[in-house]
């Protein structure tokens, strides 16, 4: 098996047409605490409209267009489910961004592939 890092931006990871990232079954299940959602909150925060360092998330990229998560995926939960909250506050506020988050970054479009 071949390992090549390469940095890459969370927007271009998920959000790719017909693409879904996948945690599997055997992965821990989801345990961050507060303290944990806070830490990287604030990191985002502190970054502005800059980049930020999320770490190392490590893929089983075979199948380039559901790429298993082997390594991060706490992170990658935290982010989705805060996603998911900036799209619910969206929506209430009657904004059309909410759908363009939701298609974009968050529906799975065809759940025929698992």
């Amino acid at each position: 098996m071949e390992m090549s890092p390469k940095p890459t931006s969370f927007a271009a990871l998920i959000g790719v047409q017909k693409k879904q990232l996948v945690i599997p079954p055997y992965q821990r299940p989801y345990a961050w605490e507060e303290e944990h959602f806070r830490e990287l909150t604030e990191d985002l925060s502190n970054s502005g409209m800059g980049d930020h360092f999320m770490g190392t998330l490590v893929l089983n990229t075979e199948d380039e267009m559901q790429p298993v998560v082997i390594d991060g995926q706490q992170r990658v939960t935290t982010i989705m489910l805060l996603l998911g909250a900036i799209r619910d506050t969206l929506h209430e506020l009657a904004n059309d961004d909410e759908v363009r988050l939701q298609y974009s970054y968050m529906q799975n479009q065809w759940p025929e592939s698992g």
